[in-house]
């Protein structure tokens, strides 16, 4: 009898610490499946990239497409309808000032509409007046200038998927 209840008693406790795995088991698999999706997102924004290269990391924008590019400095142009972005990477300790003012003085006869930090508007004073802002991000010593250039008279029209490129920039070491 005594041999029964030890057996019956072992068994009992096979059985518990079984189900004790099982359930720590359980505790683990989340935590796992969790690592594997941020790792799975992760590799979905790398596939989703509209361009990748040189630092420069541009994810996937609906309606934009990818146009010229060279490599010296790396200046990559980016296309949508009425809208055109070209975005550039370049190696330089030079301040906001400086890079706005070298801009402006290429840029020709223009006015100035907007200045912020990191950011200034200005049109052109030719009949078809043509609208650029540019955004300037410095990381180190990699400068990374963001230019959109539109017809002044289509600006508001897109205004929005300006705001949504440049939110899929990015500019990583």
């Amino acid at each position: 009898m005594l041999n029964k209840l030890l057996l019956t008693l072992t068994a009992g406790l096979l059985v518990l610490s079984g189900c004790g795995a099982d359930a720590e088991e359980k505790e683990e698999q989340p935590q796992k499946t969790e690592q594997q999706e941020e790792q799975a997102k992760k590799e979905d924004t790398q596939q989703e990239a509209l361009y990748k290269k040189g630092g420069l990391v541009v994810s996937e924008v609906s309606g934009w497409s990818v146009g010229k590019e060279k490599e010296d400095p790396l200046t990559v142009n980016f296309n949508h309808q009425n809208l055109k972005a070209i975005a550039s990477v370049i190696n330089t300790d030079k301040s906001f000032e400086q890079l706005k003012n070298e801009l402006l003085n290429g840029a020709g006869d223009v006015e100035v509409l907007k200045e912020e930090d990191g950011h200034f508007s200005y049109h052109s004073k030719h009949e078809e007046s043509i609208r650029t802002d540019v955004y300037i991000t410095q990381h180190d010593q990699q400068t990374l200038v963001l230019s959109f250039l539109s017809k002044t008279d289509v600006y508001d029209e897109v205004k929005a998927s300006i705001k949504e490129f440049q939110s899929a920039v990015n500019l990583q070491k």
